[in-house]
């Protein structure tokens, strides 16, 4: 394979999440829906990029393995309540099926990397520490979860006026 092929390859961004999400997105709705990020969004994508950017690796550590618990709950969960709303087969949806479906999931390999990160980074003398940060990290994402719930019912009570 030739340079030029490799990079093209690398660079290939339709399998890349956001373009798997949108493509999801798409077949249930029937047509492209745009982003809209709301404050909430805005606000817990900067404490993420933050937590995840720190120059402390036991800070760097308890954020990855706090949003990749979460994330595979979430996703899962998501999943489910999305097959049950639309008539569709949970296969087609190639984000959630790639990540927590079929025989090779991803979320596995995410699981198994975390644990690798842990067990390289954090010293028996870091664990609470290591503990801490991460109930605060596992936290962000389950309260930014709870506040796009909230403004989902917000947008549906609107859209039914």
């Amino acid at each position: 394979m030739e340079m030029k092929d490799c990079q093209r390859k690398i660079l290939g961004t339709q399998g890349f999440h956001y373009n798997l999400l949108r493509s999801d997105i798409k077949h249930l709705l029937g047509k492209e829906i745009p982003p809209m990020y709301a404050r909430e969004t805005k606000e817990y994508l900067k404490r993420l990029e933050y937590g995840l950017s720190t120059f402390d690796p036991v800070t760097r550590v308890a954020n990855m393995v706090a949003f990749e618990k979460h994330a595979g709950i979430m996703i899962d969960s998501l999943w489910n309540s999305i097959t049950s709303l639309f008539s569709t087969n949970k296969e087609s949806l190639s984000y959630f099926y790639t990540h927590v479906g079929g025989d090779d999931p991803a979320e596995a390999y995410h699981i198994q990397m975390t644990k690798r990160m842990i067990q390289n980074t954090i010293s028996e003398n870091d664990a609470q520490r290591f503990v801490d940060y991460f109930s605060d990290a596992y936290a962000l994402n389950y309260n930014w979860c709870e506040s796009i719930k909230h403004l989902a019912k917000e947008v549906d009570s609107v859209d039914r006026k």
